[in-house]
């Protein structure tokens, strides 16, 4: 568990969630009753995270519902709206979110709103829409960001219903990624690359740059990968059931660095029916590069080996992490939390601690006036753990962040991620011997 109160509130939950399934779709809307206040900040962090308008307008979203946001109109209730109910903002707004082009709609009620009664599926009817629309009365409220993703997509697909197609053998879809993963755009493009060199093409990533046209056809690929474990696999299970697809989960985790990238590399071809080979060299390739700079770094410093560090990260980003860490470069852990501890791969993280000597560090305190020496977490908790200026190194790699203009594409999972670690590691680590 994540035992300081401060960073708990640094995972978002189901409601964000949803918010985030839908606004993963590049061509749908999501329309929120609720007050303006539950818009403003999501859809500017989702803006961040995802920009689709890059010749943005300001004047077409003047007007009433978007308040000069491009992303998240919404009903802006107020106290009226609380007794008499919403119908009236509500059908206003699905017809001018439907009059800017977009080719499916999602509603969420907010916390207050789901307290109405306002049947929003009524309300849709009356709108005379003719695109798809997904209407979740009730979100994931305070339940885990997971829950209210997986929930929210799989609401989608049903409403869609992909049709049956031709199969292409060399085909995947990747399941389990989100818009709130850190550089979720550029592990999608290494991954990508990574599966193309073994002859493997990817149609769709689940809710993360699709198009409604592509989960429509998502039948046409072979089966589904697994990315992150929370997200994807209950996705892949279902679609199993619903569709008859196969589908790959890896035990070793997300593809984080370099041997949990290798494995899920592997089983995913094996899953195909294709050599790994070609991707296992550029896999190599990379080891290689890191290989090179660690030793000159390790010959100045004595560093990485013996450091200690700290991971809190959902558990299919700490199990590959720790064991990346600790194994690969000889780090210690000691602290290790993920936020719930009863997803599979928490209890396999657990199992490897106890295994290696090293289960005090499960759930122990991350105390900011005495931090191990690097922390991976999220920007928030780094900062955290930074205020009282013993922290030697830390990686944010994952959401929240700080807000900043990046200009290189970064990605956390495949074969790039492990480097841009390592690069942040090592400019921390330097200040232990400077």
């Amino acid at each position: 568990m994540i035992r300081n109160h401060r960073d708990a509130l640094t995972w978002p939950d189901g409601f964000l969630g949803g918010i985030h399934a839908f606004e993963g779709i590049e061509d749908a809307a999501t329309i929120l009753n609720a007050p303006t206040g539950c818009k403003l900040f999501p859809a500017r962090t989702i803006e961040l995270q995802y920009p689709r308008e890059f010749d943005f307008e300001e004047m077409r979203y003047a007007e009433e519902f978007f308040f000069g946001q491009a992303r998240l109109p919404c009903t802006y209730l107020d106290d009226y709206d609380y007794v008499f109910g919403s119908s009236q903002k509500l059908e206003y707004v699905f017809g001018r979110v439907a009059d800017k082009g977009y080719r499916l709609v999602g509603v969420l009620n907010s916390p207050g709103a789901a307290l109405i009664g306002d049947d929003l599926d009524r309300y849709l009817q009356w709108s005379g829409i003719t695109i798809p629309a997904v209407v979740i009365d009730k979100p994931d409220f305070s339940l885990p960001y997971d829950v209210g993703w997986a929930n929210a997509v799989q609401r989608t697909l049903e409403v869609i219903a992909p049709a049956p197609m031709p199969v292409d053998e060399h085909c995947v879809n990747l399941v389990g990624l989100s818009i709130w993963n850190k550089s979720w755009d550029g592990s999608i493009i290494d991954l990508e690359e990574l599966l193309r060199r073994c002859g493997i093409n990817v149609h769709t990533v689940l809710c993360a740059g699709a198009t409604v046209e592509q989960l429509r056809s998502l039948r046409r690929a072979r089966c589904n990968v697994v990315l992150h474990d929370e997200l994807g696999s209950r996705l892949g299970a279902w679609m199993q059931q619903q569709y008859g697809m196969p589908w790959v989960r890896s035990p070793e985790g997300a593809p984080f660095g370099f041997d949990a990238t290798e494995h899920w590399l592997k089983l995913v071809c094996e899953a195909v029916g294709v050599d790994s080979a070609p991707g296992v060299e550029l896999i190599n390739r990379r080891r290689d590069q890191a290989c090179r700079k660690l030793m000159e770094f390790s010959l100045e410093t004595g560093l990485p080996r013996g450091a200690s560090f700290g991971v809190c990260l959902d558990a299919s980003l700490a199990l590959p992490a720790v064991k990346w860490m600790h194994a690969y470069l000889g780090m210690v852990p000691a602290v290790v939390q993920v936020p719930d501890e009863s997803q599979p791969l928490a209890e396999a993280l657990r199992e490897y601690l106890a295994a290696n000597g090293m289960q005090d560090a499960w759930n122990a305190e991350l105390d900011g006036a005495n931090p191990p020496q690097a922390v991976i977490s999220n920007d928030a908790i780094v900062r955290r753990v930074m205020v009282d200026g013993k922290l030697a190194a830390g990686v944010a790699v994952a959401m929240p962040d700080t807000e900043t203009t990046e200009f290189v594409q970064r990605s956390v999972l495949g074969t790039v991620g492990p480097l841009w670690v390592l690069e942040r590691l090592a400019a921390g680590l330097w200040t232990l011997v400077e």
